[in-house]
């Protein structure tokens, strides 16, 4: 049995979609675990209908409001199935997701399954990751994830074996908490299989992080960073250049969402351009570096106003409009 995690919180608007897709799925051994962190809407009432017409359905109210990283744990700490998958309430799944995902665990023995991503932009474009069907080693998994390429850090759009999670949880109370941990349940596994055989949805929604507006909070994502590539840097090799490719990209993504905020602080564009140029060498001779993390650096290097130019041209090439990747 799968146990499908679904933290809820605000989201009413999204909610039945999200759990009509999970709900229509061809594989249909699984419970969903619909953990209520203190919802002021009526995502409450959605959960509860779709518990009173399917079984399958498990309402958990938390007794407070804890953040998404609290949820995930409630619903960890409350699953039943030998396998766990996590679905954000404001997205959506494909009717095979859980059936391709389960064929790739147990036709490569991994521990863990990964699938495409497609991504509804917020102009109404849709972008559709495809990379082949893969399987991976534990270390290559890991340099694939920080280097962003089949895959990201993201808990959702994967299925694991539930050993991976024995006793591990998210950290609570910061954001981006899935950099924080995935590469701690990726070194537990020996194989991780990849498949563009079905894929995640995720949407892009105006209340985003990422367009809430910048605050000191997102310097969460640097902090989980910087983690990381402490983490590999004994260990040196591709691990460490990987990581290290995720900490520019962090940098780079802050600098974005000041640039996007129309933010003033001189002070953290110092900082963040700084951190970059400290590892632009790394970057620009790294062969599994991104060309958009190479582009960026040769931006930045020139000053911020070079790099906002940049990332202008780039975002236009991709049809994509003030988005954040």
């Amino acid at each position: 049995m799968i146990s499908i995690i679904v933290p809820v919180y605000n989201v009413e608007c999204f909610l039945e979609e999200c759990l009509t897709s999970i709900a229509a799925q061809t594989f249909n051994d699984f419970e969903v675990l619909m953990i209520d962190d203190c919802s002021p809407d009526h995502s409450c009432d959605i959960a509860h209908a779709f518990e009173e017409k399917d079984k399958r359905f498990r309402y958990i109210r938390r007794e407070s409001n804890g953040g998404l990283s609290a949820a995930r744990n409630t619903g960890l700490r409350q699953a039943k199935g030998d396998y766990i998958a996590f679905v954000d309430s404001d997205d959506r799944i494909e009717e095979n997701y859980l059936a391709a995902l389960t064929d790739a665990i147990e036709a490569n023995g991994a521990d863990v399954a990964v699938c495409a991503v497609t991504q509804l932009l917020l102009n109404g474009g849709r972008l559709r990751s495809r990379a082949g069907n893969h399987c991976f080693g534990r270390d290559d998994a890991i340099a694939e994830m920080l280097y962003q390429r089949s895959f990201d850090v993201s808990a959702w759009g994967k299925l694991y074996r539930r050993q991976a999670w024995d006793g591990l949880f998210f950290t609570e109370g910061i954001l981006y908490e899935d950099l924080d941990i995935m590469y701690r349940v990726f070194e537990r596994c020996g194989k991780i299989a990849y498949t563009d055989q079905t894929s995640y949805i995720y949407i892009h929604h105006k209340s985003s992080i990422l367009r809430n507006g910048f605050n000191e909070r997102h310097f969460d994502v640097l902090r989980a960073a910087e983690r990381v590539m402490e983490h590999y840097s004994a260990a040196g090799g591709e691990l460490y250049r990987a990581a290290v490719r995720r900490y520019v990209y962090s940098n780079f993504l802050l600098i974005n969402m000041l640039l996007d905020s129309g933010s003033g602080r001189r002070d953290y564009f110092r900082m963040l351009r700084g951190n970059i140029l400290r590892h632009r060498s790394g970057i620009l001779c790294d062969r599994k570096a991104r060309l958009s993390d190479k582009i960026g650096v040769i931006f930045i290097s020139a000053g911020v106003a070079p790099f906002r130019f940049g990332m202008k041209v780039f975002r236009r090439a991709r049809g994509v409009d003030n988005e954040q990747n």
